[in-house]
């Protein structure tokens, strides 16, 4: 649920090729306390530049992603636009909890009851992700979130990346270059 002072940024956003927007300095005037509500992605890194991902189709993805399964997906808001009304990054839900990968390097918490309950959550979550003809894309144990009561939350799609065949195909591949088999 976002919070009233999220709304009423929000009630000023407009719709940009499908997507609820948000102006980005109008987030960032909005008060420090609603960060407590709401987690922003930006479009920065090497990583958006050399693979050539862009914010708006992995704030999409995030979305379909949401729609097949929100009880195990953050939920996306709004795009954030610069000045040029540009996508530079997204508003999401701030999920309150840690990554699965500091859950699973703490032998001392862990019990087999919860580690199947959280293996069930993921299993369910991709499963309803493919019956909808989508895939997260790099899932792996920082991009899963687990709440205090070990629900899970899935984070941060990878959208598919194109590459040209030396035949001059395209060819979509899902996930990180890295992780594809030759």
């Amino acid at each position: 649920m976002i919070s009233n002072g999220l709304d009423n940024i929000l009630v000023k956003r407009k719709e940009t090729d499908g997507y609820n927007a948000v102006n980005k300095e109008e987030l960032e005037l909005s008060s420090g306390y609603l960060r407590k509500d709401y987690k922003t992605k930006f479009a920065t890194g090497p990583v958006y530049k050399e693979q050539g991902i862009d914010i708006a189709e992995e704030y999409s993805l995030l979305g379909r992603l949401y729609e097949a399964c929100p009880e195990h997906t953050v939920e996306p808001y709004a795009l954030i636009l610069d000045e040029t009304e540009k996508p530079v990054g997204y508003v999401m839900e701030k999920v309150k909890g840690i990554e699965l990968s500091d859950y699973l390097s703490c032998s001392k918490s862990r019990n087999k009851e919860t580690d199947k309950y959280i293996a069930e959550q993921i299993k369910s979550a991709v499963s309803k992700y493919h019956e909808r003809g989508t895939c997260h894309g790099d899932l792996h144990e920082r991009n899963i979130m687990l709440c205090q009561d070990y629900t899970v939350k899935i984070i941060d799609p990878f959208p598919s990346t194109s590459i040209t065949m030396d035949n001059g195909d395209m060819m979509k591949i899902l996930g990180l270059l890295s992780y594809s088999h030759k």
